[in-house]
């Protein structure tokens, strides 16, 4: 990721980094995530503001965000209040709901953690990464749910067993 400005505002750069593998699963991958992303808007995701393509070089353009990822703040000693804890909380709820019952179509991150949640210079959250996402077109909500479910006992369930390794 790479910070820049653009026409006086400052942007965030992130380089996909293909490693000599790019091929036609690659190419989806990215034309997925500029579609998801172009597909939303919504206060608490962040912004695509455009992407390059020139050759193996594929890069996307963020707005930025001042105060990083959640993750920086939870993993050292910066102290977020409970006032700006439960705000972020609420925030990311809506960009969750958003994604799974307001966005036509219904979209599910998949990899949700505290990495891909960006705090602006206001703490507000943006949800970031759509990369694993699944986009769900026509289907019962009913499945969608069940998706969830199932995908949530999976995470759980490999988080539990990867922090209980003696």
């Amino acid at each position: 990721m790479y910070k820049s400005r653009w026409k006086g505002i400052k942007i965030t750069i992130k380089v996909l980094n293909w490693n000599g593998s790019y091929n036609e699963g690659a190419k989806k991958y990215f034309t997925s995530k500029v579609c998801t992303l172009g597909l939303t808007q919504h206060i608490n995701l962040v912004r695509l503001l455009g992407y390059c393509i020139q050759g193996l070089d594929h890069m996307l353009v963020y707005e930025y965000m001042s105060n990083k990822s959640l993750n920086k703040w939870l993993s050292h000693d910066k102290i977020l209040n409970w006032n700006k804890r439960v705000s972020i909380i609420i925030g990311f709820a809506q960009g969750l709901a958003y994604l799974h019952h307001k966005c036509n179509p219904t979209i599910i991150h998949l990899d949700i953690k505290s990495g891909n949640i960006l705090l602006d210079k206001d703490y507000t959250p943006k949800l970031v990464d759509f990369g694993l996402a699944k986009i769900f077109k026509g289907i019962d909500e009913n499945v969608v749910c069940a998706f969830l479910f199932f995908s949530l006992i999976n995470c759980v369930h490999t988080h539990y067993i990867y922090t209980n390794i003696d």
